[in-house]
């Protein structure tokens, strides 16, 4: 059930798009053990972003968008222990760095939006009611 948006520049051919979604819904399923993850890339044209520095002194200054700096932002259900939430995020930045080939994973930023489960709904029904989905542990 967890969804994951990354968002970065253009760029990835079709097989690393393809590994990257690979390596992140296996990083999803080992840590919340649900069906029906899912990943969803959006690309943007470089022109269409730009960053500041990494320190506070440059912070200020904008600069070119390259090199990629990722942001994803997964939406979950709440309550994933402490450590298997920081084994997550360990696998996820080690996905996106090895997929963008990024070196400086202080260019990776994840967000973790968790959302109780009556404040989502498939099937018809919330989530927290639905009889077609159980969550292991995590309630």
């Amino acid at each position: 059930m967890p969804v994951l948006f990354i968002e970065s520049p253009e760029g990835l051919n079709a097989t690393s798009k393809r590994a990257l979604v690979q390596k992140t819904i296996a990083a999803m399923y080992a840590a919340y053990h649900l069906p029906d993850d899912r990943v969803y890339i959006r690309e943007y044209a470089i022109g269409n972003g730009g960053h500041t520095d990494l320190s506070t002194s440059d912070g200020h200054v904008l600069l070119n968008p390259e090199p990629v700096r990722p942001v994803l932002s997964m939406i979950a259900p709440p309550n994933l222990p402490l450590d298997a939430k920081r084994k997550l995020i360990q696998n996820l930045t080690e996905a996106v760095a090895e997929v963008y080939q990024i070196s400086d994973k202080r260019d990776i930023l994840i967000f973790l939006q968790e959302h109780p489960l009556e404040n989502a709904a498939n099937n018809g029904f919330l989530q927290s009611e639905n009889p077609a989905f159980a969550i292991p542990d995590l309630q």
